[in-house]
């Protein structure tokens, strides 16, 4: 079985009415729904509570057949999700062994959850996988996978306590302090924490160029601008293909954020020509400062059309907004806030198209909702739509509310 795209909620409820799970039974709700991966089947199955069915779609996939690599981290997933943890990390070392890509070290690492939000990891799995790590303490493996899983279900400080073991091991699996890393930097905005272990990562593991990019970003963060694309430009010398792809436009976006334009528009153009589908919400953001909100809001509802992308739905509501299309970017920030009721970015656009709209009062209280220290940063004592616009002015491309972002934008005016 190849896995497919996810045929989502309808499926697990109908995997969740099998009284009796069968091969044949799960197989059936699978092909009604496009999804013929057993793997994917015994995740919705989980997400639903329908137990038989979940662990006999985890037996088929743990039995399935094949030797790449993707076949390799589907069998390592399953056997996990069984508690068969001795299996699941042998195939992990026969992996390792092999020389994987970055793609398969991103992977091996999250073997116990299917997405990103809670309900793709089973509190059981974990309950038994803490277990077994007190167990086996020389085993860096379930560490590794505590680690995302507790990140997972909203436990940093026990996944960052948990993660100061990693260092500990062998450098073979120094990989495994990405995720650590990652977790300092935007759940704590520790900086020194974080490029301590994503300099642990480059170290051994230099084609897991994520670790190298965010130790340029993290440059930036601290007002070092020459280092920061110093470094990334050294991330991106080597690669090819999509990663190369990737990392451009990941270069492109912080060109962004500095108010570099033009030459955002060039490494995110490159990037969305690669294939970085996410390069085409921030190509459509630096059109807009360019002054280019036609050309900017046609090429983000194309791209808000076919992919979720929250930023970009920010940029296409402030372009609309330019653009005098009040009711439509009103439609389209309310979407967004409800999704995410702290993003300031959209809570400043929705404002100014409140006042556009003559609803001061409304205006008003988007403006409450915005965090204090934002507000400081824009100015109290001044017109309501002066200080959003100087809001605006100041983040030039930013459009993230990540708090390690913070001193990018903010800094400038201390």
């Amino acid at each position: 079985m190849n896995d497919q795209p996810a045929g989502g909620g309808s499926a697990g409820r109908a995997l969740a009415k099998l009284r009796r799970p069968t091969k044949a039974g799960v197989s059936a709700v699978g092909a009604a729904h496009g999804i013929r991966s057993f793997l994917r089947l015994g995740e919705l199955a989980s997400e639903r509570g329908a137990r038989a069915a979940a662990t006999l779609c985890f037996e088929l996939a743990s039995g399935e057949t094949g030797s790449s690599v993707f076949a390799r981290l589907e069998q390592m997933r399953a056997n996990a999700l069984l508690s068969r943890f001795d299996e699941a990390f042998a195939i992990g070392e026969a992996l390792l062994d092999s020389g994987p890509s970055t793609v398969t070290l991103e992977n091996l690492a999250n073997r116990l959850s299917s997405g990103d939000g809670r309900r793709s990891v089973d509190l059981a799995v974990v309950r038994r996988l803490e277990r077994y790590a007190a167990r086996n303490p020389r085993s860096p493996w379930p560490v590794g996978l505590l680690v995302d899983a507790l990140h997972k279900l909203n436990r940093n400080d026990e996944a960052l306590r948990r993660s100061k073991k990693l260092a500990a091991f062998p450098k073979r699996y120094w990989w495994m302090r990405y995720e650590p890393g990652w977790l300092w930097l935007t759940e704590r905005a520790d900086y020194a924490a974080a490029k301590k272990e994503f300099r642990a990562v480059t170290k051994v593991w230099p084609s897991m160029w994520y670790a190298g990019a965010h130790l340029a970003e993290l440059e930036l963060c601290l007002g070092r601008e020459r280092e920061c694309f110093r470094l990334f430009d050294k991330v991106v010398a080597p690669l090819k293909g999509f990663d190369r792809a990737q990392a451009v436009a990941w270069r492109g976006e912080m060109k962004l954020w500095i108010g570099r334009y033009a030459d955002a528009l060039c490494d995110l153009q490159e990037g969305a020509d690669g294939g970085a589908a996410f390069a085409l919400g921030w190509l459509g953001g630096a059109k807009l400062l360019l002054g280019r909100a036609d050309e900017a809001a046609s090429d983000l509802e194309r791209h808000l059309g076919v992919q979720s992308d929250r930023e970009a739905s920010v940029w296409l509501g402030e372009a609309l907004r330019r653009l005098g299309r009040h009711k439509e970017a009103l439609a389209l920030l309310d979407r967004s806030i409800d999704e995410c009721d702290e993003d300031y970015w959209a809570l400043i656009n929705r404002a100014l198209v409140r006042l556009a709209l003559g609803d001061e009062a409304g205006a008003r209280s988007d403006y409450d909702d915005i965090p204090a220290r934002i507000r400081d940063f824009m100015g109290r004592g001044v017109p309501l739509a002066a200080s959003l616009e100087r809001g605006l002015a100041s983040g030039r491309g930013v459009r993230r509310i990540d708090g390690y972002l913070e001193p990018i934008w903010m800094a400038r005016r201390r």
